[in-house]
């Protein structure tokens, strides 16, 4: 049975392997640990792992980064030590270090890339991870990859008060998430010997729970479940296990129970009822459910309709076409996390209305999640919208931004939003501008090259601008046009000045290609070298170069040192030139051996002083070491 031994999955955790010993004074080295695994017998295993707990967490961590995917040799050492120091710590009286050893591994699940690495220390989890543990494996029940090993590894730690509430998660990535929970569940199928006074379950209930083979009378079976449900002072946990026997024995008929047993103010007993329910299948049970729903508390209804969203009947669709304009925002809510790609195309308008009624940033953010998950999403628009004429003008600007997100995200490249999106452009609202730059970024065309020049240089604050120079830059690159813009923003940086020219050098920066350097190079050398350089012009370009991600700008920025006479500029281009040496190589060894040399070339104190610095600061990282 699924629930007949979830409350002793902490039993499991714990293995006795002996007392604590005093540990040596001498500390332990990662080399020496490792030459250490395996221990000789279990003796010298309980002195080394006593050891082992009384280093720094930093030798834990070592260990942990040694253990790499499959496809790699393995450390077989390293993987001994932690699966050992996992098994010590669940010794009665090490509690601290348990939840010690927890957060180390927890952090290493979550440092680790490769999924069969996690899978590692989730194995190590199952072994002496603790309550606050189920915390931190939650966020991989959604996982598409994980989420088997999550759910197995909460139910193996919490148990089925862990396990029965990951049922109501609404995991679109991860299909598989319900069959886990449902294995999950069926694990609890070993019954210890409790006895009627413990449990408050009869005798002969006991007996059918532990085999349910023996069943003959279901009828009979049926009526001792009821009366364990109906009985006071029953645990909810033994009363969940005696709901799942009278819905194995009178299938379809427990449904009376079902609906009761959800209304119990007993979490577990309520989660198990929903969880049981999903189980039976017809479209008449989802339309009592349904029919019910009205009658139900408001905390209980978006559970109830998020079971129903699991459910793919007719009853159950309609039931959450319906609740999208539920006046109850948490019944919207859970509408819209229950459509999945296969609700159906026919969900499209009512999720388009429900983004018109939103009126917070949460219930927004969820309708357009909802919308990114129906199929064939931009065709479907297209119809739903021949019935709605005029329905983005009455939208205000998180609505209208948000439509522009699904564009941009789903590249939607039909003329219906590309128009939108052009239109968009010039809204009042600078947040749906920028929205309407990134979407136009992802899915313009040559000819909106003009349209987002003219918001770079015609937008009155800079974040406006910004965005419709990252536009530029994306668009450009998704049409493999940068060399071309590159050129064009050259031949306009010719004649523009102020905040209009700071504009086109970081649209240059963000294009970050050969070519657009090759342009900020030459209008560098144009003002450098001038008989009057701008000085705060001068410093733009210098500060460019010294941000390009491409080390030949730093090449750029000492030619121009040694050439320039002018005192401040030439410290303003050593200035760069030293942030360009930092940025393009991170070690600090390397910078010194460059950077150290410039001090000959100095024609100032303040240039000594701006390259001794530089050099302290490699030198200062590397004692580090």
């Amino acid at each position: 049975m699924r629930f007949l031994s979830a409350f002793h999955c902490s039993c499991a955790l714990i293995a006795i392997l002996g007392v604590l010993c005093v540990p040596d004074a001498h500390a332990l080295s990662l080399e020496e640990t490792l030459q250490s695994m395996p221990p000789e017998n279990a003796a010298v295993a309980d002195e080394v792992f006593t050891q082992l707990l009384n280093e720094p967490d930093a030798l834990v961590i070592a260990l942990c980064d040694r253990i790499v995917p499959p496809d790699q040799a393995p450390d077989a050492a390293a993987q001994f030590a932690l699966y050992g120091l996992a098994k010590h710590v669940v010794v009665p009286g090490r509690e601290i270090q348990r939840g010690r050893m927890a957060r180390l591994f927890e952090a290493a699940l979550d440092k680790a890339g490769h999924p069969d690495v996690r899978r590692f220390f989730m194995a190590q989890l199952r072994v002496c991870g603790d309550a606050a543990t189920i915390g931190a494996l939650d966020k991989y029940v959604c996982d598409p990859v994980l989420c088997d090993d999550a759910v197995q590894s909460i139910a193996v730690i919490g148990g089925l008060d862990a396990v029965a509430p990951l049922f109501m998660r609404n995991c679109p990535d991860a299909p598989g998430k319900d069959a886990s929970v449902q294995n999950a569940l069926m694990r609890f199928n070993s019954l210890p010997d409790f006895t009627p006074e413990e449990t408050g379950l009869s005798a002969e209930l006991l007996a059918y729970l532990a085999n349910p083979a023996a069943v003959e009378d279901a009828a009979h079976v049926a009526a001792l479940c009821r009366d364990a449900l109906a009985r006071e002072g029953v645990k909810s946990q033994y009363k969940a296990m005696a709901l799942q026997m009278l819905v194995s024995v009178a299938g379809e008929n427990a449904l009376p129970d079902l609906l009761q047993a959800a209304e119990s103010p007993e979490p577990l007993l309520c989660g198990a009822a929903l969880l049981l329910a999903h189980s039976l299948p017809g479209e008449r049970l989802s339309q009592t459910w349904a029919d019910k729903l009205p009658e139900f508390n408001e905390s209980l209804r978006p559970r109830v309709l998020a079971m129903l969203g699991r459910r793919d009947d007719p009853a159950a669709v309609q039931a959450v076409r319906d609740a999208l304009a539920d006046p109850l925002v948490e019944m919207r809510l859970a509408a819209y996390e229950a459509v999945t790609r296969h609700s159906g195309a026919d969900m499209t308008g009512p999720l388009l209305d429900a983004l018109k009624r939103a009126d917070s940033e949460k219930e927004i953010q969820a309708v357009k999640a909802a919308l990114l998950r129906v199929p064939d999403l931009e065709q479907n628009v297209s119809a739903a919208l021949n019935d709605r004429p005029g329905y983005e003008t009455d939208l205000d600007p998180a609505q209208k931004t948000a439509c522009l997100e699904i564009i941009a995200e789903r590249r939607a490249e039909q003329p219906l939003f590309i128009d939108a999106v052009r239109a968009f452009l010039l809204d009042a609202d600078g947040r749906v501008r920028r929205a309407a730059c990134a979407a136009l970024g992802a899915t313009g065309t040559p000819s909106d090259f003009d349209l987002l020049y003219q918001r770079l240089l015609q937008e009155e604050r800079d974040a406006e601008a910004d965005a419709a120079r990252d536009a530029l830059a994306a668009l450009a690159k998704r049409l493999e046009a940068e060399d071309g813009i590159a050129a064009r923003t050259g031949e306009a940086l010719a004649s523009a000045d102020g905040t209009s020219r700071m504009r086109l050098v970081k649209l240059l920066a963000a294009l970050g290609t050969p070519a657009a350097l090759e342009v900020t190079r030459a209008a560098a050398e144009q003002v450098l070298f001038s008989e009057a350089p701008d000085a705060g012009y001068a410093v733009q370009l210098l500060e460019t170069l010294g941000r390009w991600t491409d080390p030949e700008a730093g090449d750029l920025l000492a030619g121009f040192w040694q050439r320039l006479e002018e005192e401040t500029l030439r410290l303003d281009a050593l200035k760069n030139y030293i942030a360009s040496v930092q940025r393009s190589y991170p070690d600090a060894a390397k910078q010194r051996d460059v950077l150290a040399p410039l001090a000959e070339q100095c024609r100032t104190d303040a240039e000594r002083e701006a390259v001794n610095t530089a050099v302290a600061r490699a030198e200062k990282e590397l004692n580090k070491k």
